[in-house]
């Protein structure tokens, strides 16, 4: 979670000009072979200006054109034949012109402020687009509020982080239409085939609910290491994405029908070893050097190699600092940027065999009293606030058997508001590898996982890391084992814990949508327990704290507590756009150890491996002035100020036409419901359904005792 500005080289150049016609022609009188790094950068940037400003005045031509008329100057509302004269003016289909027919009243009548920043040139077009399908069906006050809480750190960001900023801001502005249509798209839940131009097949399963997908990810990934880690100690080198699309398909055919986990990973290894030996030794084997292949481990829990923090020397490593890929593309997907290995068999390895790291972290030191963990007792009668299960979701108190399931590989598991886990309020929960979802799809996902590390992210109004606090999971939370390397991870600002004090005269200020607090007594202790760490945290000596140590400036690796607070606090590769997460990402020494760097929080940052060779080969550098906040110097000169954060602003809730709002995954259903139309004017099956869907109760109130005739 970073926020990056680039600071505008050229000064009085192109940076100058305003988007419209004196920019365009400027940019074709240069010829940019001519110029300098800096000078090529602001053209660049000027080019895209002038492009976004195009975009701008071609959505304005759209928008009036298909309101316009015969021999008149007068402007009528679009209907359902609007986009086709579009379409017969442009050769478009119907359904590409209906399409940017809607982006136009979108970003020039529902959210002018995007039209705006489209016009004098700082947005894309790609990225409006984001803001209007992500938006539809919110009130257009609703989207302004969202527009206003995400577009000005729109511009630097990639696409997947700014859909998952857009969705955050959505939920926190509206709970009601979240659920709403949460519901609405897991009613339509289904499995497509789709047969792409090779002949190969993609099966795939759609509008998912997010915690059972996030499940079902999880367990297909775990199994897919255990192979691997199976055929590496028998010298044979398969992709991690060949083997769970393998380990997938074996799931589902029947094949293993009924089988454990452990049957499943025996039979898939087997099969994986036998074709693996069969690719390596046939006529037409094919060569590591026809088809490379990325090592696909997870990135390292320190920085580097022996020399300058070099990623690519060679050299001793601990065991669980292996190399990973980056798949940091800026329109990948929630869940794509996670290290998968798309690779499929390569003949040989030739590193030789080697076992797989299993991801546990580094043992941890004996805990200094400020982040002592916190214990939690068994006590009877404590009722967390959770949200009703939904009929997909498996109730939080019942546990799935997992004693034939392999364990889930480290990683977080989910993030949220501490006021959100205690129903304070309804602010949107994020699923690492699925996105952003729901308070009560969030609530679910943590008080399954008990068994698990729970930090808490102790961060200031700006919402930058204070404190990481290492607790025990809440009295109520469930012991699931197979989350038992997973973490969950709660924010929740300084002020909020103190106001939680019992004693205290200070409410709950800075909430928005706060609801009474009805917190029993069991999870009154955990919090003073909590409150008790957090104080003798602010009160503990700097060196105590990971943030202000020095004790560990002279050694070579960081300790476990400082490795743990510098990934707490980044959250993401430090570089600007990439969003891969910095539990895969190498802790890299901003200064060069051997050219007098110190392994501190001042002179620590998280870089995913592909970054930290850009580094070192690519002609990036990186400067830190103060602890999380750095200055990276593109190879044209072009500087880049990011800044970490833990949480990022978000909208006040707007709710419309709700007086009393119902709880948040169980909307009230409502007559009015009506299938929603194509932009061409049908109803499809699919919508008729969803629609009789929405109309029925969605839990059948109980008979009540005088419903039936008496016995006598």
């Amino acid at each position: 979670m970073t926020a990056a500005v680039v600071e505008e080289a050229a000064v009085g150049g192109f940076d100058a000009l305003p988007a419209g016609p004196a920019l365009a022609a400027a940019l074709e009188e240069v010829d940019p072979s001519t110029l300098s790094g800096e000078s090529a950068a602001a053209w660049m940037r000027a080019a895209f200006r002038a492009r976004n400003h195009q975009d701008w005045l071609l959505l304005c031509a759209i928008r009036q054109a298909c309101s316009a008329r015969s021999g008149t100057t007068t402007r009528v509302p679009p209907d359902e034949f609007a986009p086709k004269i579009a379409a017969a003016n442009l050769g478009w289909t119907a359904t590409m012109a209906a399409a940017r027919l809607d982006m136009a009243v979108g970003v020039l009548e529902r959210m002018p402020a995007l039209g705006e920043s489209m016009r004098v040139g700082t947005t894309e077009a790609a990225k409006a687009s984001a803001f209007v399908t992500g938006l539809e069906g919110l009130s257009d006050e609703q989207c302004r509020r969202v527009v206003d809480a995400v577009l000005p750190d729109a511009p630097s960001m990639g696409m997947a982080e700014l859909r998952n900023r857009i969705l955050e801001a959505a939920y926190a502005v509206d709970r009601i239409w979240a659920a709403t249509r949460l519901a609405a798209a897991t009613a339509r839940a289904r499995v497509t085939a789709e047969t792409a131009p090779s002949g190969a097949v993609d099966l795939c399963g759609r509008d998912l609910d997010p915690n059972l997908a996030q499940h079902a990810k999880l367990r297909l990934r775990a199994v897919a290491l255990a192979v691997r880690a199976r055929l590496r100690a028998t010298g044979h080198a398969i992709g991690l994405g060949f083997i769970e699309a393998r380990v997938f398909v074996r799931l589902m055919d029947g094949t293993q029908a009924g089988a454990t986990d452990d049957t499943v990973i025996d039979a898939v290894t087997t099969e994986l070893a036998t074709l693996s030996t069969t690719a390596s030794t046939g006529p037409d084997a094919p060569s590591d050097a026809d088809h490379p292949q990325p090592d696909d481990e997870p990135g390292p829990p320190s920085d580097g190699g022996p020399e300058d923090d070099d990623p690519d020397a060679e050299g001793p490593r601990r065991p669980d600092d292996e190399p990973g890929p980056h798949r940091g593309d800026d329109n990948d997907e929630p869940g794509q940027n996670d290290g998968d290995g798309d690779g499929g068999i390569r003949r040989d390895d030739p590193r030789g065999p080697r076992p797989t790291p299993d991801g546990g972290a580094e043992p941890s030191p004996p805990t200094p009293a400020s982040q002592e963990p916190v214990p939690a007792g068994n006590h009877a009668g404590h009722h967390l606030p959770a949200d009703p299960p939904t009929h997909d979701d498996p109730a939080p108190d019942d546990p799935t058997p997992a004693t034939s399931c392999v364990a889930f590989e480290p990683g977080i598991g989910v993030r949220l508001a501490l006021s959100t886990l205690l129903a304070l309020d309804d602010q949107p929960g994020f699923l690492p590898g699925i996105g952003p979802v729901t308070a009560g799809t969030a609530r679910t996902a943590a008080m399954t996982r008990g068994a698990g590390a729970w930090k808490m992210l102790i961060h200031d109004e700006p919402g930058h890391l204070e404190h990481l606090l290492t607790l025990r999971a809440p009295p109520d939370a469930t012991g699931d084992p197979r989350f038992g390397r997973q973490t969950v991870q709660v924010t929740a600002p300084a002020a909020l814990m103190h106001a939680l004090d019992p004693a205290s005269s200070t409410d709950a200020a800075g909430l928005d949508d706060a609801r009474p607090a009805l917190i029993d007594a069991a999870t009154t202790s955990w919090l003073a327990r909590a409150r008790a760490t957090l104080i003798r945290a602010e009160t503990a000596d700097p060196d105590d704290h990971p943030a202000t140590t020095t004790r560990e400036r002279d050694r070579r690796f960081p300790g476990a507590r400082l490795a743990d607070y510098i990934r707490a606090r980044d959250q993401t590769c430090i570089s600007p756009t990439c969003t891969r997460p910095a539990e895969a990402c190498d802790l890299d020494h901003t200064l060069d150890w051997l050219h007098g760097g110190r392994t501190e929080a001042a002179d620590l940052g998280a870089l995913c491996r592909h970054d930290h060779r850009g580094k070192h080969r690519g002609g990036w550098t990186y400067e830190q002035p103060e602890p999380g906040r750095f200055v990276i110097t593109d190879p044209t000169g072009t500087r880049h100020h990011v800044r970490s954060r833990v949480v990022h602003p978000r909208p006040a809730p707007h709710i419309r036409g709700h007086a009393i709002a119902p709880q948040p995954d169980h909307p009230t259903p409502r007559e009015d419901w009506a299938p929603r139309r194509t932009r061409d004017g049908r109803i499809t099956p699919e919508a008729r359904a969803t629609a009789e869907h929405l109309t029925r109760p969605l839990r059948e109130e109980p008979p009540g005792r005088y419903d039936h005739d008496p016995d006598f």
